[in-house]
């Protein structure tokens, strides 16, 4: 998008992914910075906000997008996922910003998945997309703890894998287990 001014930024996880600006490798040590002339500002560092506090104990690696247009991207990089949190100063430049996380206008009720629907909210212009490639918005089935459940080899595998002294963890965990499979509980360190 316009923002980026044709750059092109890639981040990939810990294990088998490298930060990237148009192909090359950029902020191979920790903590490096680097500005992006006209567009804003790159950090890696140790700092940020949490997609998922279940992830808190581990050690944080944050690549920061600081644009000029005053969106923020974060992207947490963990040993085989990403999370990303994308926040705007509410500014001319986003009068009128609706999408699949809400409209900006501070009214949670009009920002369900029906209502982003029917605004046809879902389909960003390919020349305002950050990303690389379109998506559009499929709503996935929602899973719950009882589904899991009703299938008692992979809800006892999961409740094993999920050992820990914190419900607040175990639930999440357990969940995570289920529907996004077994390495979840060992990156948020609850199995060995």
């Amino acid at each position: 998008g316009h923002d980026l001014a044709g750059y092109v930024i890639r981040v990939g996880p810990m294990e088998a992914g490298q930060i990237l600006l148009d192909g090359e490798p950029i902020l191979t040590t920790f903590p490096s910075s680097q500005t992006l002339e006209g567009v804003g500002s790159l950090s890696y560092t140790s700092d940020g906000d949490l997609v998922d506090e279940a992830q808190s104990h581990l050690e944080k690696h944050v690549l920061h997008v600081s644009l000029n247009s005053g969106v923020l991207i974060q992207v947490m990089r963990w040993s085989n996922h990403i999370n990303v949190r994308i926040s705007m100063q509410k500014t001319s430049p986003w009068t009128g910003a609706d999408g699949l996380c809400g409209n900006f206008n501070r009214e949670v009720s009009d920002d369900t998945e029906a209502s982003i629907i029917a605004r046809n909210a879902a389909a960003v212009p390919e020349s305002e997309c950050l990303f690389d490639h379109q998506g559009s918005f499929k709503p996935a089935p929602a899973h719950s703890l009882a589904e899991c459940k009703r299938d008692p080899e992979r809800y006892n595998t999961a409740v094993k894998l999920c050992n820990t002294a914190n419900p607040a963890l175990k639930q999440g965990c357990i969940f995570d287990v289920c529907f996004a499979g077994k390495r979840y509980a060992q990156q948020i360190g609850l199995s060995g």
